[in-house]
This record gives C-alpha cells, sequence and structure tokens, in this order.
C-alpha cells in the first residue's frame, strides 16, 4: 500500500474514536480517490455500516465508487463475477442481519451497471428490496424507485416482459403491505407489473409482440397507455388461442368468451371523451395497488380480467 493511502487507511480505520464528523471526512477522502485494495474497500464498507443517519452526498459516493470496485476487483472487466460477489456479501453483512439502504442501493447499481451478473442475482436484488420495504412499515418512494429500476433491468430479449418469480415476489409484498401506508409511486408500479405479467401469461403467443408486451413499454412512465400497442386486443379477445396457458381447453373457452363480451360492453358504455372531461374532474386515484391494477387491467386491455378471472377457476 502506497504510503499515502496507509495513512488514509490507519485514519479511517481509528474511527471509533473520533468523531461522525471526522470519520466521515475521511472516508469521503478515501472515496474522492477510490479504494486501491480489498483493505481499504473493506473500511469504507465498516464505515457505512456505522452510518445511521440519512446522508445523500456520501449515498452516492459510496454507491458509485463501490460498484466501480467491485466489477474491476480480480480483472472482472464490468462483469458481476460470483467470486467478487461472495467477496461483497461476506465482508459487507458480517453481522448477520440484513443490508442496509445503500449496500441495497449497491447491489441494484450492480446489476444495472455490470455486463453480466451471477445466476438469480436479480432476484436476490429484487427480494432484497421487497423485504426492506416491510421493514420499513411501507413502501417508501426511495425502495420503489430501486425495485422499479431493477424490474426495468430485467428480463431477455426473449422474455422482456414481467416473469412469473418476479410477479410472485411483488404479490408476497403487496400482501404484507397490505395494511401499511405506502408511497403512491409502489400502486402505480404494482399495478403496471402485474398488469403486464397477466397480460403476457393470457396472450395466445406472447413471442409475437415482445416489444409491445416488454416491460419498458409497461413500465415506462412517460407512457399512459402501452396497452395500444398489442395488436391482438384490437382483433378481438375471442379469436385465436387465448388464456389457454392458464386453464384447460374448457375453462380457456369459456374465458375467451367471457372476456370478448366483457370487452365489447366496455367499448360500447364508454362515454365521448370531449364531452365528459369538459364537466367531470379526473377521477380519483385508486386507494390501493389492488384496486389499481383493476382500474389499470380495465383501461388497458378491456375485457381481459373477465377472461382471468375464468380462466383461474
Amino acid at each position: 500500500m502506497a504510503p499515502a493511502a496507509s495513512r488514509i487507511f490507519q485514519k479511517l480505520q481509528s474511527t471509533a474514536h473520533r468523531s461522525r464528523e471526522d470519520a466521515r471526512q475521511v472516508a469521503m477522502e478515501m472515496c474522492s480517490r477510490e479504494p486501491k485494495n480489498d483493505a481499504e474497500a473493506a473500511a469504507l464498507l465498516d464505515f457505512n455500516a456505522r452510518l445511521k443517519s440519512d446522508d445523500p452526498e456520501w449515498d452516492h459516493r459510496f454507491t458509485n465508487v463501490m460498484a466501480d470496485y467491485v466489477l474491476a476487483r480480480d480483472g472482472a472487466l464490468g462483469t458481476l463475477t460470483q467470486a467478487n460477489l461472495d467477496w461483497l456479501q461476506a465482508r459487507a453483512m458480517l453481522s448477520g442481519g440484513p443490508p442496509n439502504r445503500n449496500l441495497m442501493r449497491l447491489m441494484a447499481r450492480l446489476l444495472k451497471k455490470a455486463e453480466q451478473v451471477p445466476a438469480g442475482y436479480g432476484r436476490q436484488v429484487l427480494g432484497c428490496l421487497c423485504d426492506q420495504m416491510v421493514r420499513d412499515g411501507g413502501a417508501r418512494a426511495d425502495m420503489v424507485a430501486l425495485i422499479d429500476k431493477v424490474l426495468a433491468r430485467g428480463g431477455t430479449a426473449d422474455a422482456p416482459w414481467i416473469s412469473q418469480w418476479e410477479a410472485a415476489l411483488l404479490l408476497r409484498a403487496q400482501d404484507r403491505l397490505s395494511a401499511c401506508e405506502n408511497d403512491p409511486a409502489w400502486t402505480r408500479l404494482f399495478a403496471r407489473a402485474l398488469g403486464n405479467h397477466l397480460l403476457m401469461r393470457a396472450h395466445p403467443n406472447p413471442d409475437s409482440e415482445r416489444h409491445a408486451l416488454s416491460r419498458r413499454c409497461w413500465l415506462d412512465p412517460l407512457d399512459d397507455h402501452p396497452g395500444r400497442y398489442v395488436g391482438c386486443l384490437a382483433v378481438g379477445l375471442d379469436r385465436g388461442p387465448w388464456f389457454e396457458r392458464l386453464g384447460d381447453g374448457d375453462a380457456a373457452g369459456e374465458a375467451r368468451q367471457v372476456a370478448s363480451l366483457a370487452a365489447i360492453r366496455a367499448s360500447a358504455g364508454k362515454p365521448e371523451r370531449g364531452h365528459w372531461w369538459s364537466k367531470n374532474p379526473a377521477p380519483p386515484a385508486p386507494d390501493s395497488p389492488g384496486q389499481a391494477l383493476i382500474d389499470f387491467l380495465n383501461r388497458e386491455a378491456p375485457g381481459l380480467l373477465d377472461g382471468l378471472i375464468v380462466a383461474a377457476r
């Protein structure tokens, strides 16, 4: 270790006898030139573990610097190797408890920046973030934003939609958060992610419309109407093998019929936008993620929910 680096490291190691601000200044100094080896990186991890209050400047600096270090450690060249992931987890979670918020931010950043990650890493990160919301006693905006980024980063070219295991993790989290006061961002994200997964599961041939059914379209905050890209909905839910992946032949046939009739009723019952809009306020925001999901499906894929109910009996 170079003499200058050695002095910084020794100062940081002795922060137990220093004030919090002194320790923070030393840690920020080390971050400014980035850790040179595992010992320095471990010292930053130790300081981060002791930091209890919010510190946005530190959060940003620590997350960026540590992600760069882990993705370059032992010649990783931008890949999150299993060896480097094991090193990080062993060093950062010595207490055996859950990772703190900055470590979860770091895990999410590694998922975003890495050219390749170990199998199952995305599921691990999403599960940690969902568990943290439960520990927080509600879905906070910062955790929801991280989950949004993790979901947007997921998927493959062959299966770009929200997967079954992702949907299951979100459903489990919502069950545990149902009595909590949650940020409105969670309501929106839950509805869009589950809506995307359910439409994909009911679709007769999702591979034919990978772009229209991709999570990027359905999670895009700038797109208020992602369902308009799904061409099969315009053709009619009674055509093609809709719902067959959710039930047997009889159930799927009944679901198609019910969904098609519901879609026709929904279409016939829509008021003229210009007249209605001029005399009525915007509809109130749904008060629960479950209701938001129902409203979202009914708006983006009229009739689909009715068919899903029948197919899933």
